[in-house]
C-alpha cells in the first residue's frame, strides 16, 4: 500500500515520538537504578555493632572533651575531636558512639559554652555505621545518627535562649510604653527561627493576663500582613476566653496557625461559646476559615440544634456544602440521618452533599 506524503509525515512523527519515549524510559530506569545504588545498605549487624561500641567506650576521653568545652578551649577541643574522628585502628561503631555521646552530653551545658565550631564539624558527619531497619532488613539506618543529634541539640539551645529572651522582653511590658514593648516582643518573635519562635511561645505560659492582653491586641492588628502572629493572637484570646477576639482571628487569619487555635478551643471554651463562634464564622469569616471551623468545631456540637440547622442550610452552599456534609456524617442522631436520607432523594447540590454525607457515615450510624 502506498502512503500519501501526509500519512508518511505522520508515521515519521509517531516513530520519532516512540523512539523518544523509549529513550526516556531507558534513561529513567537507569536513573532509578543509579539512585537505588546510592542508597545506604546495612554494613554492620546491629547487635555486633552495639557490642563493639560498648567494648571500645572511653569515658575518660569524653570527660576530657567536656573539660575543654567548659574551659572554653574550643580550638583544642576541635583538634582532639578531629584527630579522634580520623584515627586509624578505631572501628566505626566505637568512633561514632563516642562522638554521639559527646553531643548528647552537651545538652547539660549552658548555651554560652557550646563549642559551635565542633558542632559545625559534626553536623556534616558522614555516617559510617549502617544497620538494618527494624521493620525492613533491606533498608539501612544509622546506628549513631550524629548529624541528627547535633540538630536536636541546636534546636534545644535556640529554644532555651529564645525563651529567656522572651521572658526578659515580657517584663518590659510593665513599663509606661507597653505598646512599644509589645511591638518589640512581636518583632523579635517574627525574626526568630522555628526553634526560637517555639521558645517565645513557651514563655507565654508565664505571662500575666495584662501582658497577654497587650500582646494579643498587637498581634491581631498585625496578623493580616504577618501570618506568624496568628499563633500569638490565638494564645492570648484563648487564655482570656475572649470569643470576640477569636471571632476577629477567624475573620482575618491566614495560614496554618488557625487550626491549632480551633483545636485548643475545644478543650478551653464551653460548648455554647464554641457554637456561637462557629455560627458567626459561617456568617462573616472567609470560606476557607469557616470550612476549617466546621471541620474542627461542629463534631463536638451535635447537641446544639442551631449548629445542626446551620449545617443543613450550608449543604447547598457551593463553597461550604462539602464541609457541612462531612461534619454531618459524624453525627450519630437518627433524626439527622433521616433528614439526610430525605434530602438525598432530590437532584440538587444539597442532595448530592447529603448522599456524600450518608456514604461517609460509619456503618450502624443513626440506628
Amino acid at each position: 500500500m502506498r502512503l500519501t506524503p501526509y500519512l508518511t509525515g505522520l508515521l515519521s512523527i509517531a516513530l520519532c515520538l516512540a523512539a523518544g519515549a523509549a529513550l526516556a524510559l531507558d534513561a529513567s530506569t537507569e536513573e532509578a537504578a543509579t539512585a537505588a545504588q546510592r542508597l545506604p545498605v546495612p554494613n554492620w549487624d546491629r547487635e555486633l555493632a552495639l557490642q563493639t561500641a560498648v567494648l571500645g567506650a572511653d569515658e575518660a576521653r569524653l570527660q576530657h572533651w567536656y573539660g575543654l568545652a567548659r574551659s572554653g578551649e574550643t580550638a583544642a577541643l576541635f583538634q582532639s575531636v578531629a584527630d579522634f574522628s580520623r584515627a586509624t585502628g578505631v572501628s566505626a561503631p566505637v568512633r561514632e558512639q563516642q562522638l554521639f555521646l559527646f553531643v548528647q552530653g552537651l545538652a547539660d551545658f549552658s548555651p554560652e559554652l557550646m563549642p559551635l565550631e565542633v558542632l559545625d564539624y559534626l553536623a556534616t558527619w558522614p555516617v559510617q555505621t549502617w544497620v538494618a531497619h527494624e521493620e525492613s532488613v533491606a533498608s539501612a539506618v544509622p546506628l549513631f545518627n550524629i548529624p541528627a543529634a547535633v540538630a536536636g541539640l541546636r534546636h534545644a539551645v535556640e529554644f532555651q535562649q529564645a525563651e529567656r529572651r522572651a521572658a526578659k522582653l515580657l517584663a518590659t511590658l510593665a513599663d509606661k510604653d507597653a505598646e512599644r514593648a509589645a511591638d518589640l516582643w512581636l518583632e523579635a518573635y517574627l525574626a526568630g527561627s522555628a526553634s526560637e519562635q517555639k521558645g517565645f511561645y513557651s514563655a507565654l505560659d508565664d505571662a500575666t493576663p495584662g501582658q497577654l492582653e497587650q500582646l494579643g491586641k498587637m498581634a491581631r492588628e498585625g496578623m493580616a500582613t504577618q501570618a506568624g502572629l496568628v499563633a500569638v493572637a490565638g494564645r492570648a484570646a484563648l487564655a482570656a476566653q475572649d470569643r470576640e477576639a477569636l471571632q476577629q482571628i477567624l475573620q482575618t487569619a491566614r495560614g496554618p496557625g488557625l487550626a491549632p487555635i480551633l483545636r485548643n478551643s475545644v478543650e478551653i471554651l464551653p460548648a455554647l461559646e464554641r457554637a456561637v463562634l462557629l455560627l458567626n464564622a459561617a456568617e462573616t469569616a472567609p470560606a476557607e476559615n469557616t470550612a476549617l471551623a466546621i471541620a474542627l468545631l461542629a463534631p463536638g456540637l451535635q447537641q446544639n440544634q442551631q449548629v445542626t440547622e446551620s449545617l443543613f442550610d450550608l449543604l447547598a452552599d457551593p463553597a461550604l456544602g462539602a464541609s457541612a456534609g462531612l461534619a454531618l456524617s459524624h453525627y450519630t442522631s437518627a433524626t439527622v440521618r433521616q433528614r439526610l436520607l430525605e434530602l438525598a432523594a432530590g437532584g440538587d447540590l444539597a442532595a448530592k452533599r447529603a448522599r456524600l454525607a450518608l456514604a461517609a457515615q460509619p456503618s450502624g450510624a443513626g440506628q
